[in-house]
């Protein structure tokens, strides 16, 4: 006999399920922002490594520095 709706256990099957893909798109997506995280650190040591390098001594024309100086487009 069936009303159209799903029993009791159709819709805990579902919730399972669900539930799996959430974790399976969490956990994706907080191993990209883990990454996103760790270049982004690596990035700072580069640049702090690149400022501390300008404190002590004149830098030669530098590329990099040039673009990072540069105004970004809106």
């Amino acid at each position: 006999m069936s009303n159209g709706c799903p029993s009791s256990a159709a819709r805990a099957r579902s919730a399972r399920a669900s539930c799996a893909e959430v974790q399976t798109l969490t956990t994706i997506h907080l191993g990209e922002i883990r990454a996103k995280i760790a270049d982004l650190r690596t990035l700072e040591a580069i640049l702090a490594g690149a400022l501390e390098r300008c404190l002590m001594e004149p830098v030669p024309a530098c590329p990099v520095l040039d673009m990072l100086a540069s105004p970004r487009p809106s």
